[in-house]
């Protein structure tokens, strides 16, 4: 790419959250490191050229999609490729709560893997989130791009919300909710990729 990538890892509150996903890993897809894992989390990937990083720049927020069940911000490194190492521009991409029945808080019934799954702990995990967790951690987690941003040289008058997915169906809802309303000013584009808007035809609870 025409410029190198540096990213950095940030915790965006409101407060600390660490959970443990018990599944099993496929593939690509590892959940073995996510155990006491902090799930409210985003990551800035930003561009420098020499010695020198940009300053200045657009900004991407991207939001992954999964079902609301599935996905983790270090899977969605090579979204920075095209905005950060092709453009310069800033791209964050930032975690959020899954509604997945295998994802747990990291309690004293389940701060690892293996405590977690022994018979005994079972009837006591807690599911780690419910909507509307999901999208008041995409909320939380915009409000600290409009924060920080600018410190990490991205435009904070620049900012676009790219979701996939269910990530679309976030991003969208982040765009319009009212509840979100205060944050909408410094929205300045939606992308929304395949994104769900008719949840009533899924069928399904999540």
């Amino acid at each position: 790419t025409p410029y190198s990538i540096y990213h950095q890892s940030f915790v965006y509150g409101p407060e600390p959250f660490k959970i443990t996903d018990v599944r099993e890993d496929e593939g690509t897809r590892i959940y073995s490191d996510k155990e006491d894992y902090e799930v409210r989390a985003l990551t800035v990937y930003r561009a420098h050229e020499g010695e020198a990083y940009l300053m200045d720049q657009p900004v991407v927020v991207f939001v992954y999609g999964g079902a609301w069940t599935d996905g983790y911000r270090d899977w969605y490194e090579f979204v920075a490729l095209p905005f950060t190492g092709h453009k310069g521009w800033t791209t964050v991409v930032v975690n959020y709560r899954l509604t997945s029945d295998q994802v747990f808080l990291a309690d004293a019934y389940c701060p690892d893997r293996d405590t977690c799954m022994q018979p005994e702990n079972k009837a006591l995990r807690t599911k780690a989130a419910w909507y509307p967790d999901n999208i008041e951690d995409v909320a939380a987690a915009f409000a600290w791009v409009i924060d920080h941003i600018e410190e990490h040289g991205g435009n904070p008058d620049q900012m676009v919300v790219f979701g996939h997915s269910a990530g679309g169906h976030l991003a969208a809802l982040l765009t319009t909710h009212t509840e979100h309303a205060s944050l909408r000013p410094a929205i300045k584009g939606l992308i929304s990729m395949s994104g769900a808007y008719r949840l009533n035809d899924l069928n399904q609870s999540f």
